[in-house]
């Protein structure tokens, strides 16, 4: 306890003080500037404590599929990490980790470049056909302003690569795990924009529900969360075997329990449903993750 004395008037609504927290606005009354370990504490307190919301909030998250959401919709809030902060909570605990151990950075294997040569170093000949369409190429104006415009974007790309290796002290591999760290730091920002169109996808497949748009959301929000909490446990060094079922049969069947939780219904609709969602926003997430490597290589 503070030994300071109690103000005259609360530092925040200058209302008169009675004792250690203001009547009117419930701030502490005794103002001092807080240690390192005062904020650890308060972090700790926030997620860890808090009567073990984060530890009964993941359970439900992970070891229950959808009933996270169900509570939620249901007014079951108060014991429960609010969606947005769990999932970025998780996300900031998998990219912490990742980066502690080294995963983000680590790319297997070289790039090659192979010339097209043979085994004596000459040269080998072009089909018959490449000859002519090469030709038929060289003599068409536009066909080579085109071809000109391709030399020059790839040349542009060229340059940009070798500043890139030599910014990394001229190893390719270390350059290129730069770019993909710089991606990966961008995933929990690019998927909290793609959320709303996993929720625009269930909305349209459960427009018999009637349910408003933001149960999508949620629904969609705890299962990116789900997500981060898969690529957390991904960290622990597995066996193939386990790790290659972790990441094709787990996101699977979590998601089809989780809808059958969620919004009810037969079985097999709801298998046609999972299988939809699953091709149809990880195309979407595919496409936005190639997007984000391209974007991390010019920036």
């Amino acid at each position: 306890m503070s030994t300071h004395p109690l103000p005259a008037a609360c530092p925040n609504c200058t209302e008169p003080v009675l004792g250690p927290y203001c009547v009117a606005c419930g701030q502490e009354t005794i103002i001092e500037t807080p240690t390192v370990m005062e904020f650890v504490h308060e972090t700790l307190h926030h997620y860890v404590a808090a009567e073990g919301k984060i530890w009964r909030t993941l359970w439900l998250l992970v070891g229950v599929p959808g009933a996270l959401t169900r509570d939620y919709l249901e007014g079951r809030r108060k014991r429960y990490i609010r969606p947005v902060q769990l999932y970025l909570t998780l996300s900031f605990v998998f990219f912490l980790l990742a980066g502690l151990s080294g995963a983000l950075t680590a790319i297997p294997g070289s790039v090659k470049v192979e010339h097209n040569v043979d085994e004596a170093g000459q040269a080998i000949s072009l089909d018959p056909e490449v000859k002519a369409q090469i030709s038929q190429i060289q003599s068409d104006p536009e066909a080579q302003a085109s071809v000109e415009q391709v030399r020059k974007g790839l040349a542009t790309l060229a340059d940009l690569w070798q500043e890139r290796v030599k910014a990394a002290g001229g190893d390719a591999s270390k350059a290129l795990g730069k770019v993909f760290e710089n991606a990966l730091h961008r995933v929990p920002i690019a998927l909290f924009i793609l959320m709303p169109l996993l929720a625009v996808i269930l909305n349209l497949l459960y427009i018999g529900r009637k349910l408003p748009y933001g149960a999508h959301l949620l629904f969609a929000i705890h299962l990116h969360a789900f997500f981060f909490a898969l690529l957390i446990v991904s960290l622990i060094p597995f066996p193939d075997a386990v790790e290659a079922s972790l990441w094709t049969l787990a996101p699977s069947l979590y998601l089809l329990l989780a809808l059958h939780r969620v919004y009810g219904g037969r079985w097999w609709p709801q298998i046609l449903r999972t299988a939809v969602v699953g091709c149809l926003y990880g195309s979407i997430v595919g496409l936005g993750l190639l997007i984000l490597v391209g974007a991390s290589f010019f920036f």
